[in-house]
């Protein structure tokens, strides 16, 4: 099966239909679970957490693991008849929703469609199926707005207008406490109907699951969208704010997932007004090695081990549409390593691909043109007590660096050696976001420059691209 075949999923290749206008044929609960807990000490991992990331961001994740937990219980499969006749299935978040979502394809035997469309286009995946889903050239999507009638909420002509696109765990989690105080919360977007009726949004003046229709009022006042949504939509969603007067963006990552949107991206990209959400830039460490290798330059030999957040195959990031893991996460050291070998260029890639553990659990190789060559050793395997931990080393002729999960450095700098140690394990989300909220206020550029842009992104799109080939190596031409 090539990625060829797989269809890159908008809005346009949706139906959102109201509730009222479908006749439910059938609607029962499917029990799935996205996060493995494998080999996890639960008491062990509260007590790491609490003292190497601090109590507050513990008792935020405790809350969004409990808070999923509720969500995923609502999961439902649908089967239903519209007025017309025609015929629908899907999964929805909740048996409660006003609208549900669905492919524009509809089919004429549920059962067939059942035995061959696994895949829900915001979930992930039916058990047990494969889907290729449908090409689709209509326009259909329409959507129902939800209004937070909240008096207390008064918009200020001074502020930015934050929009929320994506109201998931990481928003709420990592993002939300830098912006609450400096912007005006005018919009949290979400296609699911839960979280929109969580408490924890209702100071927004409008909950929405509509993208379009939030963005439709074009005001004067200067505005910011934070894009922490499904990541086949990030470049689309930028885009379509980006048109609006006054406006920036911050992307998450991924900034996009398909040459596409890579080629649009990079047509509109300015420092300006877009500003990418790569974390670890951001770390200390980080720049204290950059500077290093730049002081010490010479062809380094760099790996990385990465141990992943353990999911299960149902989750969204293994979804066709969403570039695998390679998009989802190991886009994160894949940018580090350009971030740090500043001023070197890609020249050529390689996989050696594990056909039986899959794409999880393969060898990605980077080699740039001064001989630098770096590799990242990815597995959601082994004990996750302690969450997505990183081992780091780099070699050159005079510098010897290993990283241990940015708890522990050692710098071996021409036969003499330091050692670093923090209590608090840093990844540089609260930086990086103090840094963002400070340039977009005072109008300053974002750093990721365009070449970032261009080497980061298409080493991983042309590593999930290679991955799904019949070939284990690439050269890397730029233009």
């Amino acid at each position: 099966m090539s990625l060829s075949e797989f269809k890159y999923l908008d809005y346009r290749d949706l139906n959102a239909i109201n509730v009222e206008e479908l006749n439910i044929l059938n609607l029962e609960p499917v029990n799935i679970s996205f996060r493995h807990f494998r080999g996890q000490n639960l008491v062990k991992k509260i007590l790491f957490f609490m003292i190497r990331e601090g109590l507050i961001r513990l008792t935020k994740k405790l809350f969004s693991q409990r808070y999923n937990k509720y969500l995923n219980s609502k999961i439902c499969l649908v089967k239903a008849t519209d007025k017309n006749g025609k015929k629908y299935i899907g999964m929805q978040f909740s048996k409660d929703q006003p609208v549900f979502y669905f492919l524009n394809a509809q089919f004429e035997n549920l059962e067939n469609y059942y035995k061959k469309f696994y895949y829900n286009p915001f979930i992930g995946y039916l058990p047990n199926e494969i889907l290729i889903y449908p090409q689709s050239d209509s326009n259909k999507f329409k959507s129902i707005n939800f209004i937070n009638n909240n008096n207390d909420i008064s918009i200020s002509k001074n502020k930015t207008d934050l929009y929320i696109i994506g109201c998931g765990d990481y928003f709420r989690t990592y993002v939300y406490p830098h912006f609450k105080k400096s912007f005006n919360l005018a919009a949290a977007i979400d296609f699911n109907y839960e979280i929109l009726r969580n408490k924890f949004l209702n100071k927004f003046k409008i909950k929405t699951n509509d993208f379009y229709e939030a963005i439709s009022g074009d005001s004067d006042n200067n505005k910011l969208a934070i894009i922490a949504s499904y990541h086949s939509y990030h470049t689309t969603q930028a885009l379509e704010f980006m048109k609006l007067k006054n406006s920036k963006v911050i992307i998450e990552k991924p900034p996009c997932v398909n040459y596409d949107d890579f080629n649009h991206l990079l047509e509109k990209y300015d420092t300006s007004k877009i500003f990418i959400g790569y974390n670890r830039r951001h770390i200390p460490w980080v720049l204290k090695v950059k500077k290093l290798l730049k002081e010490y330059d010479s062809p380094c030999v760099m790996s990385i081990e990465i141990k992943e957040v353990q999911i299960t195959k149902y989750h969204w990031y293994n979804a066709p549409n969403q570039g695998s893991r390679i998009a989802g996460n190991l886009c994160h050291w894949i940018d580090l390593t350009i971030f740090l070998l500043e001023g070197k260029k890609p020249v050529s890639i390689s996989i050696s691909k594990n056909k039986i553990l899959g794409i999880d659990n393969s060898t990605f190789i980077i080699l740039f043109d001064d001989g630098s060559i770096v590799t990242l050793i990815p597995s959601d395997y082994g004990d996750g007590t302690y969450g997505v931990q990183e081992f780091i080393k780099i070699r050159n002729e005079k510098l010897d660096i290993r990283i241990d999960d940015f708890m522990h450095m050692r710098l071996w700098i021409n036969g003499k050696v330091r050692n670093y140690y923090k209590l608090r394990r840093d990844k540089g989300h609260d930086i990086m976001y103090k840094k963002f909220c400070n340039s977009i206020l005072s109008n300053k550029k974002s750093e990721y420059t365009k070449n970032d842009l261009i080497y980061s992104t298409s080493i991983y799109l042309n590593f999930i691209k290679l991955y799904y080939s019949d070939e284990s190596n690439m050269e890397l031409h730029f233009s």
